[in-house]
């Protein structure tokens, strides 16, 4: 439940949760289905982080416990992803243009989907913001984009990053997998 003041001031509660449900969560499964049937990353993408956000923003304005799985660290992901799709809209002239999206399932480690042609040049910045600016050679006009938006670095405060990508998918195999 969410606290809302309605014309006269007087303190409402509403579920935003049911209008997620019956609504946005509804359409973005259409969304999401057509997007993966015609393989359009740019449908996929935008689904995919609008759902979060509104999934976290849910759970940290609920009433009366929030549930708060993001940290700042988080956030600083979120927005860095942003600037990052934003930079290469303006360099591509293509409104909301996605060449990586965001995920945060429930806890604030993230999930990354990237065009495979922006991989490469996201995880040297991805080194770059959380990890070390030491050694790592990264693009000087994202740079002074990011430096633009006052994005600084915030050095070590990425632990892992676990690198995969798409393979051939489930397999059912009759060995026994041991150590």
């Amino acid at each position: 439940m969410i606290e809302k003041k309605n014309e006269k001031g007087e303190i409402i509660k509403e579920s935003i949760m049911k209008e997620r449900i019956e609504k946005n969560v509804i359409e973005r499964i259409k969304l999401m289905e057509e997007a993966l049937k015609k393989k359009d990353y740019q449908i996929f993408a935008k689904v995919t982080m609008e759902d979060s956000d509104e999934m976290h923003k849910i759970c940290e304005i609920t009433k009366p416990e929030s549930i708060i799985y993001l940290n700042d660290i988080s956030k600083k992901i979120q927005t860095f992803i942003k600037f990052y799709n934003e930079y290469y809209s303006e360099k591509l002239l293509i409104k909301n243009f996605y060449a990586a999206t965001y995920t945060f399932d429930a806890g604030p480690n993230s999930v990354f989907y990237i065009l495979e042609k922006y991989e490469e040049e996201i995880f040297n910045l991805i080194n770059y913001y959380f990890i070390s600016t030491e050694k790592i050679k990264i693009n000087e006009e994202i740079k002074k984009f990011f430096e633009k938006k006052d994005f600084k670095p915030l050095e070590n405060s990425l632990k892992n990053i676990i690198r995969t990508s798409l393979g051939e998918g489930a397999k059912i195999i009759n060995e026994h997998l041991s150590i």
